[in-house]
């Protein structure tokens, strides 16, 4: 009977010190952490009074927004494209080479010294071409394009994985971001008059007399030897 009673009040004690234990705060926590009842947030807001009010909205944090220079350089008809490095943020993709503007300086000189530190290649800044804005998850990117035009020498790989000379109708088979897409199909609704760098198709000269084009006369066939 005495051991019976004995186990009984040590349940009870372990009973009422679990119970302390559920009520217990720890440190730096508050009742919500320390209970374990998963109604333990509405009863207390019950118990306040505030279940009606909606839930406190955390301000977020705004997005850096950074402004990048990038360049359609051509050389004989051909667009120059540069591979991502695997260690940077989309790694692997090609893009129209180029990088961020530093502060001070214009979008012109930015393209310049972004081709001449990534590939190495001194070029010349045409004209606007498209400005695109593409939003990722911790990051805005405005993208300001410009057509350029290359120098002789050959391409370096000083920051890039890889470069290549494609012609304008093979940019689509190179996966590419997504900023870099809205690029391709602006550069793909321009006339391709307006393109630099481009050479005009040969057309044959007009005959002055007639008005109309010129054609080769027929030659003769040469005889064969019997």
């Amino acid at each position: 009977m005495t051991g019976t009673r004995r186990w009984a009040g040590m349940t009870r004690r372990s009973n009422v010190q679990q119970r302390r234990k559920r009520t217990e705060l720890p440190r730096g926590g508050s009742l919500a952490t320390a209970s374990r009842r998963p109604d333990a947030p509405r009863a207390r807001s019950r118990r306040h009074g505030i279940q009606g009010r909606p839930p406190v909205k955390r301000k977020r944090k705004p997005v850096p927004h950074i402004e990048v220079g990038a360049g359609i350089v051509w050389r004989r008809g051909r667009i120059l494209l540069c591979k991502r490095r695997q260690d940077a943020m989309l790694g692997g993709l090609w893009e129209f080479p180029g990088g961020k503007r530093r502060p001070g300086e214009n979008l012109q000189q930015c393209i310049r010294r972004e081709l001449r530190e990534e590939c190495g290649l001194p070029v010349t800044v045409g004209e606007h071409l498209v400005d695109v804005t593409h939003t990722y998850s911790h990051l805005k990117v405005t993208l300001r394009c410009y057509h350029c035009r290359a120098a002789s020498g050959r391409v370096r790989l000083l920051g890039c994985d890889g470069a290549r000379w494609v012609r304008p109708a093979e940019v689509a088979d190179y996966p590419l971001p997504p900023a870099d897409v809205r690029i391709l199909e602006a550069l793909s609704s321009t006339t391709p008059g307006r393109a630099p760098c481009r050479r005009p198709p040969r057309t044959a000269a007009p005959d002055s007399a007639a008005g109309k084009t010129a054609r080769r006369p027929k030659r003769k066939p040469i005889p064969t030897l019997r």
